[in-house]
């Protein structure tokens, strides 16, 4: 104990607010920003060096022993933190909040996000055809609550299955995290020997964030409701459980209110056919039973979609299939229409074209990480719908009519973009150029001074002078001060109150 207490009191501070942060964080990887890069220490950096292939070095950071450690730069973090979650890790990244230059001491840091195989959000970590589900499951008695979230997408839903079905609904949603009670107790047993269940990322949460009590709490004050009977909850006791502890852990993670999931759909597994995984993975619905193989599969045969949204959609179709007659025809129905008016299928396929991954882009916006071609991209979809609507407007279907109706509505917000952004805007958010000219009168003439320096500055002085009445007036520049404004000792009586004294030369 002595010496532990030695080891720690002669550690530096930068590794006691390390160590304080990490212990914050159990269970990830810990990318700790030092300037421009992410330092890993002691057993995180083996796991980074192991399976990055970073060198492994070690450092004496006031401690008896040497620290491992492992980094790379901060620009190369999307890169490196993709395989680390693909590896099965959870990742926590660790930000400086404040200006070094400002530090008193040690600069201060906080995590600003953990991601995991089921929180992932960024392109580059999922596939843009398949959701990215994160599930948690809850069992109370012969029931289990089971709750589904794509975090990219905003969708989250909720149902409730008996607890024997629970393995065949994990193999269904194929879900990359699975969230569960930390006891055995309400634990769904029988799952972790499903299918393909050792490539899944299985966390352990706190067992009371699936308590009724404070799962309802949490659901109310998410969707801002005084009762969860207007969200269609009712009768879902184990799913509320399920979905109010989901809920908990997301925001937990992303650090973040997650504006974007706006609704939560109760989903009744009544509605759908029974899918053992034997039968998934035997008809070969998404995935081939040999992994060598490229294709073969039913979702390769149908998939003639032209987004993303529909590639995902039509994976939960498959395996999901309707079983009540009324819905089954009234999809049909719609097939059938589609078939006969080739004008019209050929047409909107090419509208469907120019759509973009509406849902995942309004995740980005939320996130706060989309630029601005995103929301050109959304800008030029929103006005596309009009066009989409009319191509449907012959259907005599009710449930096209349906669709139609939920594309409307977007002029407003697709006029606002289209007024503020410029048509083809850089990719980086830092390089500017990104607003048109005449949204702010402040920002152009920032723009105007960026473009016309010196021509700006000569006009500075020219206005300066003209101001005080000192002809002599010059604007300068150095590297201590920046711009400033000389004026030469005889004119000191002219100088406005306005004007900061910085420095007095002899003349």
């Amino acid at each position: 104990m002595k010496q532990a207490a030695a080891k720690k009191s002669d550690s530096t501070p930068m590794m006691r607010q390390y160590t304080e942060i990490k212990r914050q964080n159990p269970s990830t990887v810990l990318l700790y920003r030092m300037g421009d890069f992410y330092e890993m220490f002691n057993e995180d950096a083996k796991i980074a060096s192991k399976v990055l292939g970073l060198t492994l070095t070690s450092r004496n950071h006031g401690g008896t022993d040497a620290t491992p450690l492992a980094g790379f730069p901060y620009h190369a973090l999307e890169r490196y933190a993709n395989r680390l979650v693909k590896a099965g890790h959870r990742i926590a990244i660790c930000e400086q909040t404040e200006d070094p230059k400002k530090a008193k001491g040690v600069v201060k840091r906080d995590v600003i996000e953990i991601i995991s195989a089921g929180t992932a959000t960024e392109g580059s970590f999922i596939d843009e055809k398949s959701n990215n589900y994160i599930m948690s499951v809850v069992v109370a008695g012969d029931r289990a609550g089971i709750s589904i979230c794509d975090l990219s997408t905003g969708e989250f839903s909720v149902e409730e299955t008996e607890k024997i079905k629970v393995k065949e609904e994990i193999v269904r949603i194929d879900p990359a995290e699975l969230v569960t009670v930390d006891s055995d107790e309400d634990s769904p047993g029988g799952w972790n020997d499903a299918d393909g269940m050792a490539r899944r990322l299985v966390t352990k949460y706190d067992g009371w964030k699936f308590e009724q009590e404070h799962a309802q709490d949490v659901l109310k004050k998410h969707f801002s409701v005084a009762s969860l009977q207007g969200l269609g909850l009712d009768g879902y006791s184990a799913g509320i459980r399920a979905a109010g502890a989901l809920l908990s852990y997301l925001k937990e993670q992303k650090k973040s209110d997650l504006r974007h999931i706006s609704t939560i759909l109760p989903r009744s597994l009544s509605r759908y056919a029974e899918l053992d995984p034997a039968s998934i993975r035997n008809l070969e619905l998404l995935n081939p039973i040999h992994t060598e193989d490229t294709g073969g599969t039913l979702v390769s045969v149908l998939d003639k979609t032209c987004t993303a949204m529909g590639a995902r959609l039509l994976k939960r179709w498959i395996t999901h299939p309707l079983k009540q007659e009324q819905e089954i025809n009234r999809r049909l129905d719609c097939v059938e229409w589609l078939k006969k008016d080739v004008f019209v299928r050929g047409e909107l396929e090419l509208l469907l074209k120019q759509i973009a991954d509406i849902e995942r882009l309004i995740g980005r916006i939320t996130f706060e990480r989309a630029n601005a071609r995103d929301l050109c991209g959304l800008k030029n979809s929103l006005f596309t719908f009009p066009r989409i609507i009319k191509s449907l407007s012959s259907g005599s279907s009710n449930v096209i009519a349906g669709i139609s109706q939920r594309l409307e509505g977007f002029g407003e917000l697709a006029g606002k973009i289209e007024k503020t952004i410029v048509d083809n805007p850089p990719l980086s958010i830092r390089e500017g150029g990104l607003i048109r000219s005449g949204i702010s009168p402040e920002l152009d003439e920032i723009k105007e001074a960026s473009v016309n320096g010196k021509k700006w500055i000569a006009g500075l002085q020219e206005t300066e002078r003209r101001k005080t009445g000192i002809s002599s007036l010059k604007v300068g520049f150095n590297k201590v001060f920046g711009y400033y404004i000389e004026i030469s000792k005889t004119n000191l009586a002219s100088v406005p109150q306005t004007y900061i004294r910085k420095q007095t030369l002899v003349n």
